[in-house]
Order: C-alpha cells, then structure tokens, then sequence
C-alpha cells in the first residue's frame, strides 16, 4: 500500500519504517554494484536518508545545464574569481517545469553529502569546481544540492545527479563547438561584437538543430555593452539526453534582436589573451 499525504488517512508507524528500509535496501544493493570503492554501502544509506527525511522533491518537466562564461564573471570583482581561464564552467543542473521556470529551492539546509563527494573525487573538482575564493567546492555543492538538485531527488538521488553532472560537463565543450562554427568561427577576443542568433545555432548544430537553448548576458555599471554569461541546454529527467527549451519570451539580460552584432565574448581581463586549453582537454590528453 503506497504511503502517501491524504488527509482522512492514518498509517502505521511501521509502515513508515519499512519504506525507509525498502529504499535503503535498493540502494544499497544498487550502489555494491558499482566501483566508487569501499564508501559505497555507507553513502547508500545515507543517500536514503536524506532523499526520505530531508528532501521535498517536486514535479519537474526537465533539467536546464547552465553553463557559466568565465571571463564574465570575474569581470565582476566582487565574485572574488578563483579559475581565471578563458573557457566555460558548469554552474549547475537545475530542474525546471514546462515552462522553463527553474524550481526550488527544495531543501533549507544542506544534508551531510561527504561520502557522496568522497566517492566522486576527483572527477567532481575537475568539472564541476567553485569559481569563486568564497566558497570552497563542497559550499558550492552543497548550495546546488539545496536550491536545485534536491528538487529532481525522486528520480536523481545525490550519487546520480553528482555523477551526471560530471558526465555532463565532460562531454560539454561549448568553447570548442563555437569555434568550430560555420561559416564563422566564434571565438573569445577583447574586440568585436556576435550576434546571438549565430552563437545559438552554432550549439544547436551539435546537440539537435531543432531544439531550443537558452542565452544570457551581463552588463556592468558604466558599460552599455552585453557580454555572454551562460548557455542553458535542456536535458531530460534524468540528465542523460538533450531535450528543447521551453519556448521564453525572457531576454535573460540581452538584448532583444538577436540578429545584430551586440554582444562581447571576451578573454579574461588582465591576463593573457592567449588561448587555453580546456580543461577537458587537459584531463582527457593525461
């Protein structure tokens, strides 16, 4: 019988219990599977907890894979910008309903995810890393956790929606894709202007041409000008396969016509304007 909030209802204290010891067991017989070593059977049970006791998931339409500009946000002294590289970072998985509406968040405070993190290292900093001295890694995980992924729980648990963010930004090169755009590539220079339109279909030629993304852009006080700031790429439920945006009418800080050359897509100020390697192609190369 499935326990559920009805309001003329009453269920048993050991109705309760044996739910929490179902999970658990799927869980923990799920989680010996596979191979992120001897924290598994711990981190099992306390994933159970938290997606039982802790967390209020929410109906979600799909998942939204921001992606952060890195030039534009430390543009901003105030981000305290620890990952000075000219090249995208991800900034989360944040679930989203039908009309492209972020939700959450779901949680007030963050559970206990050490041994999710253990378990995951160091993979979890090399794709998924703070971008500010403010925060350590596991702050900015745990901020994520709470306002966003906590909200998909009912289908990605802490260990599944961790290790697809780490899949995710692995298999997300949004740098390159620019720059392999046709018949122009787009690329980072401290001069010059793109056109919004150009910079969408140029990800849409890699990931479904028919499929709607999201694009946002910065201004700062005294500068009239727009800067790339973040790619949002729709994925699924589960965060495994790209699915269109909701259509949106909201600019997102740009400016309204995306067929003119308005917006600046630039290196990182005060350092060199020589182009980095990503670091996905680092890790991958090693």
């Amino acid at each position: 019988m499935p326990i559920q909030p009805l309001d003329g209802d009453l269920f048993k204290q050991p109705a309760y219990k044996n739910a929490i010891k179902a999970v658990i067991g799927v869980l923990t017989k799920n989680l010996q599977m596979n191979s992120f070593g001897v924290h598994r059977v711990h981190t099992s049970v306390n994933l159970a907890a938290h997606s039982i006791a802790a967390v209020a998931p929410v109906a979600y339409d799909h998942i939204q894979m921001v992606h952060t500009w890195i030039p534009t946000y430390c543009k901003d002294p105030s981000n305290s910008c620890s990952r000075r590289v000219t090249n995208f970072n991800l900034h989360g998985l944040w679930p989203a309903n039908a009309r492209g509406y972020v939700l959450g968040p779901c949680l007030k405070t963050p559970p206990d995810l050490t041994d999710v993190y253990r378990a995951l290292r160091p993979n979890l900093g090399n794709y998924w890393p703070s971008l500010t001295t403010r925060w350590t890694n596991e702050r900015f995980w745990d901020h994520e956790w709470t306002a966003h992924g906590s909200c998909s729980s009912n289908v990605l648990p802490a260990l599944q929606y961790f290790t697809a963010a780490i899949t995710q930004s692995r298999n997300t090169d949004i740098k390159r894709w620019l720059r392999d755009a046709t018949p122009r590539p787009i690329q980072p220079l401290d001069s010059g202007l793109f056109r919004q339109s150009d910079i969408e279909n140029a990800i849409k030629a890699v990931i479904g041409t028919n499929l709607n993304i999201y694009v946002s852009c910065r201004q700062f006080r005294g500068d009239v000008r727009y800067y790339l700031y973040e790619i949002y790429i729709c994925l699924d439920k589960t965060a495994t396969n790209y699915v269109s945006c909701p259509a949106s009418n909201s600019l997102r800080g740009c400016p309204a016509d995306k067929t003119q050359p308005s917006i600046k897509y630039i290196t990182i100020s005060g350092a060199s304007t020589v182009d980095e390697e990503s670091p996905n192609e680092l890790i991958q190369s090693s």
